[in-house]
């Protein structure tokens, strides 16, 4: 163990940085000049790859209070980092979706939604932090209509960034639906079976618009 925690810092610095070096660009808008210069990324500590490499191995392996508090403290290592929120965040929604005791569930989606929240501050053109919102607001609409609107939002971005996003356009389409807007879910889903024809359930849930 103690030749794991000294080497595996190291292995990460680089792996890592490049992740949060892609996820500090945002995504080009034809309608909009390139910028003259990449805008800098700031180092990433080791202690707070280790502590980040370490939520997600406690997380696979089931140790999920720890893996929440390697989380925690990665995140006041890096507090800049994208994917260390988006990674916490994404662990707090999975938690949400297994917790049956009252109130849990509810708790847990509200954390995620801050900690995503934040991550989208840091990197608001980011497709996967913008797919995570759309997931987690969405599953808060249960509990609180007004986070339906967050959730359409961020997906209704991703679809316009990456059109050929499948799970983006399924969810929007069966938005629309459920809000009586067969018209606007008709759009969205037959533009995807355009692209993407092998899209199943894109026709099932046109029969339904």
């Amino acid at each position: 163990m103690k030749g794991f925690s000294v080497l595996l810092p190291a292995v990460l610095l680089v792996s890592w940085s490049t992740v949060e070096a892609r996820a500090a660009q945002s995504s080009p808008d034809p309608t909009s000049p390139a910028p003259s210069r990449p805008a800098p990324v700031a180092p990433i500590p080791a202690e707070a790859a280790f502590q980040f490499a370490l939520a997600k191995t406690l997380a696979v392996e089931g140790s999920l209070p720890e893996a929440l508090t390697a989380f925690e403290e990665a995140e006041r290592l890096a507090p800049d980092s994208v994917y260390v929120r988006l990674e916490h965040g994404q662990l707090l929604a999975r938690l949400a979706q297994y917790s049956r005791a009252p109130g849990v569930r509810e708790e847990y989606l509200k954390k995620a939604a801050g900690t995503l929240g934040r991550a989208r501050e840091l990197a608001p053109d980011n497709l996967d932090v913008l797919r995570a919102v759309g997931e987690v607001y969405l599953d808060l609409s249960a509990q609180d209509p007004s986070a339906l609107a967050t959730a359409q939002e961020a997906l209704e971005t991703v679809r316009q960034r990456d059109p050929e996003d499948p799970q983006a356009s399924l969810t929007l389409g069966q938005i629309y639906l459920d809000q009586r807007q067969p018209e606007k879910a008709a759009e969205v889903l037959r533009d995807l079976v355009a692209r993407l024809p092998q899209q199943r359930m894109a026709y099932a849930l046109l029969v339904e618009a």
